[in-house]
C-alpha cells in the first residue's frame, strides 16, 4: 500500500450485496486482487531478488498501483468486503511524504469499525521514506524541521504492534526527502521497545544521511528490536558492521555495498569488540518498557547462520568481522559479474556447510586446500543478466567436480529457462558431478538428468 494523499476513510459503505460464496473463497479472491507482490519472508531464502536489480521497475510499480486501486475499490463496496480486504491493503505500507504520513495516522487513530481490529494491527511491512515511482511532482506540504507538531517515527511505530519488516531505503539528495526524514527521525528512540515483533530490518544508507539532521541511527532501531533475526545493510556512509551491537537471535546478515571507508583499517582488529544483545523471552512488551543493554556478551553473533555477501574487495574482507564463524552454516555470494573470488577467503568459516553463488558471477577459483565441510552448493544461472563464456563455465565445473569440495553430496541447480542444460558444458557438468557421487537437483528438489 503506497500512501501519498488522503484517502476517503470517512466513507461508510452500505451493507451491499449478499455474499453467496464462503468467506474462505472470497478471502482467496481478495488476496489475489489486493495483496502486495513484495516478499514477506523474514527468514533466509536463497537468491532472494534485490529491488535495485529489478529488470522492469516501471512494470512492478504499475502492478503495485493496480493492486492498491483494486483493493480500495473493493473496500467501498460493502462492509463485508471491507472487513476482508482491509487486511491485505494494510499488510504492506509505503510512505512517500509528510502528507501521506498524516493521512495514514488519521486512519490509524480512528476507532475500529464493527468490532474489527485496529488498522495498525494489520501492518506487517513498512517502507519509509519510500521512493516515488510516479513522474508527477509532489504537492505535499513539507514539514518544518522545527515543527514539533508533526508525526514522528516514535508515534507511528506505536500504532504498529505486529510490524515484522522495516525498510529504510537510501535517502536521495532531494530537499523534500531530506526534510521529511529529518522531521520524522528527530525524536530519539533510545529507551523504548517499540518493535517487539520486528524480525527483518533493511537499512540502506548513503552519504546523504550525514547531511540530514535527524537523530535516528541504525543502532537505535536495532536496540528497539529484541527479536531481530535478519539484517540487510547497504552503506556507502560511515556505518561499520563491526561496531554494531546486534541481538543474539540474529540469524541472517546481508551486506550490500560497503564503502572502503566503512570496511578498511581495523575491521579485523575491531572484530573482537563486536557486541551482542541477548534476546529476551518473546513475551508481550509494553510500549513504555525500557530496553536493557548488555555490552559484554560471552561471544559475538552466537546464532548467526546465513551470510549474504557482495564479494568484490573490500567487502570480501568483512568475513574477518565475524569471529563467530564456527556457527555460520550458509554463505551466499550475491550476483557480481566480471569479478573473481578465491575460495581461500572461505577457510576461516570452519562451520560452513552450504555455498550459494551465481554461475560465473563472480568467477570462483580453487583455493590452496579443500573445503571439507561444504556438503551442498546452490548455483543460479542468470543468462539474461550475464553473458557467460565457455572458459568461465568450464572452470566453474572443474571447481565443483574437483578436490575443492571433497564432501559435496548435493548440487542444487537454479535454471528455470533450461539454458545451462541445453548446452553441452551443462550436460557434461551434470555427468561429472553424478560420477563424483553428487545428487544434482533443481530448485524444486527434482532430480536433474543430463540428456545425451
Amino acid at each position: 500500500m503506497r500512501i501519498n494523499l488522503r484517502l476517503p476513510w470517512s466513507l461508510s459503505p452500505n451493507d451491499g450485496p449478499t455474499l453467496t460464496l464462503p468467506a474462505e473463497i472470497w478471502r482467496i479472491i481478495f488476496r489475489f486482487a489486493a495483496r502486495s507482490e513484495v516478499s514477506f519472508a523474514v527468514d533466509y531464502e536463497p537468491f532472494e531478488p534485490v529491488k535495485e536489480q529489478d529488470p522492469n521497475p516501471a512494470e512492478t510499480s504499475r502492478r503495485g498501483r493496480l493492486h492498491l486501486a483494486t483493493g480500495t475499490a473493493l473496500s467501498l463496496v460493502c462492509r463485508c468486503f471491507r472487513a476482508m480486504v482491509v487486511e491485505f491493503l494494510y499488510e504492506d505500507v509505503r510512505i512517500c511524504d509528510a502528507r501521506g504520513l498524516e493521512s495514514l495516522m488519521w486512519g490509524l487513530a480512528g476507532k475500529p469499525v464493527d468490532g474489527d481490529a485496529s488498522l495498525g494491527s494489520y501492518v506487517r511491512r513498512l517502507e519509509i521514506p519510500a521512493r516515488r515511482t510516479s513522474a508527477a511532482p509532489s504537492r505535499a506540504i513539507l514539514p518544518s524541521v522545527l515543527d514539533g507538531t508533526r508525526t514522528c517515527l516514535l508515534e507511528l511505530l506505536a500504532h504498529l504492534p505486529n510490524l515484522e519488516i522495516l525498510v529504510r531505503p537510501s535517502l536521495v539528495l532531494d530537499t523534500a526527502t531530506m526534510a521529511f526524514w529529518t522531521s520524522l527521525a528527530s525524536p530519539c528512540l533510545i529507551g523504548h521497545c517499540l518493535l517487539p515483533n520486528l524480525r527483518r530490518l533493511e537499512w540502506h544508507e548513503t552519504y546523504v544521511d550525514a547531511m540530514s539532521s535527524g537523530g535516528l541511527s541504525l543502532q537505535d532501531i536495532i536496540n528497539c528490536a529484541p527479536r531481530l533475526s535478519y539484517l540487510s545493510l547497504s552503506s556507502d556512509g560511515s556505518t561499520r558492521i563491526a561496531e554494531l551491537a546486534l541481538p543474539s537471535g540474529l540469524r541472517t546478515v546481508r551486506l550490500g555495498q560497503i564503502s572502503a571507508a566503512s570496511s578498511r583499517d581495523g575491521y579485523a582488529s575491531r572484530a573482537g569488540s563486536m557486541r551482542c544483545h541477548p534476546a529476551p523471552a518473546p513475551t508481550p512488551t509494553p510500549k513504555s518498557t525500557q530496553v536493557s543493554r548488555v555490552t559484554a556478551p560471552a561471544s559475538p553473533h552466537p546464532g548467526l547462520r546465513h551470510l549474504v555477501l557482495y564479494p568484490p574487495p573490500p567487502a570480501s574482507n568483512l568475513l574477518a568481522c565475524f569471529p563467530g564463524s564456527k556457527t555460520l552454516r550458509v554463505l551466499e555470494l550475491a550476483f557480481a559479474p566480471q569479478l573473481t573470488l578465491s575460495l581461500r577467503v572461505l577457510h576461516a568459516l570452519t562451520g560452513l556447510e552450504e555455498l550459494a553463488f551465481h554461475l560465473g558471477a563472480p568467477e570462483i577459483t580453487q583455493g590452496t586446500s579443500s573445503l571439507t565441510g561444504v556438503k551442498r552448493v546452490r548455483v543460479k544461472v542468470d543468462p539474461g543478466q550475464w553473458r557467460l563464456n565457455k572458459p568461465v563455465l568450464r572452470n566453474q565445473v572443474d571447481v565443483l567436480s574437483g578436490e575443492t569440495f571433497p564432501a559435496l553430496d548435493e548440487v542444487v541447480l537454479y535454471d528455470r529457462t533450461g539454458w545451462f542444460l541445453a548446452r553441452e558444458v551443462g550436460r557434461d557438468a551434470v555427468r561429472r558431478l553424478v560420477a563424483k557421487g553428487c545428487r544434482v537437483v533443481d530448485e524444486d528438489g527434482e532430480m536433474v538428468r543430463a540428456r545425451v
